[in-house]
């Protein structure tokens, strides 16, 4: 509990030298071109330099903390991902997959780790 709280900092946005938003101009400049606000690929960058390629179930292994992520798939259809229901599941993918609202990003294909091999 104590190392989570200590955790959350007035940094927490940009801490590994990537940004989670970009500014809103460059937003505005990306919508203009692209009919959406963020480069998807900038996004998966910042999942991957904050999230590294952990799944649901290395995760729960390591905090002993379930994390849930809902991800629609349409109209009034989701899944709720967790290390119960999608444990090889890579928790960057499902953030990604969770945040690709229309005229935010585009879709992101969620991605999981072989059971034998441990490879994506």
């Amino acid at each position: 509990e104590d190392e989570l709280l200590r955790s959350i900092r007035s940094d927490l946005s940009s801490r590994k030298g990537v940004r989670w938003f970009p500014p809103i101009w460059k937003m505005l400049i990306h919508f203009v071109q692209h009919s959406v606000l963020m480069s998807s690929a900038l996004f998966a960058e910042t999942t991957k330099a904050y999230f590294g390629d952990v799944t649901f179930a290395e995760a729960f292994v390591i905090s002993k903390r379930a994390v849930s992520i809902q991800v629609s798939v349409g109209l009034g259809h989701g899944f709720v991902l967790n290390h119960f229901t999608a444990p090889q599941v890579v928790i960057r993918t499902a953030v990604n997959a969770s945040c690709a609202l229309p005229g935010l990003m585009r879709p992101f294909e969620l991605l999981a780790k072989d059971d034998h091999t441990g490879e994506l």
